[in-house]
């Protein structure tokens, strides 16, 4: 009986307590030491991602105000006019059947009989009368563009639309305020108004601007 109930007592197990086999230490140190590990790590993963989310937005903000401010300075800083070489001032050109050619492309506009280059002619009718004077596009082609009747002086934009639509090789009945647009052969704008015609006589004075359009 002695021997037997010794040996009963060395196969029994060890009580574990009422909620039944422990966990060993070295794993309560493990989990205490893993979960503040997974919390840090979570915190810097979502401090990154506000923080990239933060930045791509104040850049779209930056871009969208850089676009306004350059909008702002582009309407505060219109192109440049264009340079006005000549005039406004008055110039006298005598007529006659044979005609004067005009040059718009020297520093001051140059009229005489024959001129290489010239930029536009003018011709009266046979008998002087300057009634029927017109300025001809040089070597026929279409260079001129008449105006509408006003009192205001053209504008080179005016001008240029006016030639882009309107061209003509002619321009005939140069009586007081006749109004036309000329385009040089080296790219320039010129605007022209009658300012006296006198029925008989052979002389017309216009008062002309030019401007240098070229780039």
């Amino acid at each position: 009986m002695t021997l037997d109930s010794d040996r009963d007592q060395v196969r029994a197990p060890s009580p574990a307590g009422e909620g039944g086999p422990s966990q060993p230490r070295w794993a309560w140190w493990v989990v205490g030491i893993v979960i503040p590990v997974v919390g840090i790590l979570v915190t810097v993963l979502v401090s990154q991602h506000d923080n990239t989310t933060n930045a791509s937005a104040q850049s779209g903000v930056s871009g969208q105000a850089t676009g306004t401010s350059t909008r702002r300075s582009e309407a505060s800083h219109p192109a440049a006019a264009p340079k006005v070489v000549f005039g406004p001032a008055e110039i006298e050109i005598r007529t006659s059947a044979y005609g004067q050619d005009v040059e718009l492309d020297t520093a001051k506009p140059m009229v005489e009989e024959t001129i290489k280059g010239a930029d536009l002619t003018m011709t009266s009718a046979g008998d002087g009368i300057t009634d029927s004077a017109k300025f001809f596009g040089k070597n026929a082609t279409h260079t001129l563009a008449p105006l509408p009747s006003s009192s205001a002086d053209a504008t080179e934009a005016e001008c240029t639309r006016s030639l882009q639509k309107n061209a003509t090789m002619e321009v005939d009945g140069l009586v007081q305020g006749r109004r036309l647009c000329v385009r040089t052969d080296e790219g320039r704008t010129a605007y022209i108004q009658v300012v006296s015609s006198p029925p008989g006589g052979h002389a017309v004075k216009i008062a002309l601007t030019v401007w240098d359009t070229r780039s």
